[in-house]
């Protein structure tokens, strides 16, 4: 299965152990995740400028996810789907990472549940979507 995370959820992986780790964790040894340039670039901006941590870590994070996940590029999306723009660029990095699903916590694009055939889902959800759905992708 082709998943890929927002921004807020990566930033709970790196801050708090919980349900968006254990999510990350499994699907990293799953399933394929995938990551933008621009998630990326939000998630130096936030560990650094709003977490404050120290730059060492920030690379040390950000390192370990351009290891270990598929950093691909990503234009924007045909059309404005969220009042957010940077709801749009992460609905788009999915949309061309062709990702089965979207894992969130963003309240609109949760709204959205759908987009294109790709599924939005909050951390929580994944595990009854990878029950229905995780074995027809292996």
């Amino acid at each position: 299965m082709k998943v890929f995370f927002d921004i807020n959820v990566l930033i709970s992986v790196f801050i708090a152990h919980g349900t968006s780790s254990e999510v990350f964790e499994y699907c990293l040894s799953s399933h394929q995740i995938f990551i933008t340039h621009f998630v990326m670039d939000e998630m130096k901006k936030v560990l650094s400028t709003k977490l404050r941590l120290s730059p060492r870590l920030v690379e040390e994070i950000c390192g370990f996810l351009s290891g270990n996940l598929e950093l691909i590029e990503a234009g924007a999306l045909d059309e404005l789907v969220c009042s957010d723009p940077h709801d749009d660029f992460v609905l788009a990095g999915a949309i061309a990472a062709g990702a089965d699903c979207l894992i969130t916590g963003d309240e609109n694009l949760l709204a959205l549940k759908e987009y294109r055939g790709l599924r939005i889902l909050k951390p929580s959800d994944f595990w009854r979507f990878e029950k229905i759905f995780g074995s027809s992708y292996r």
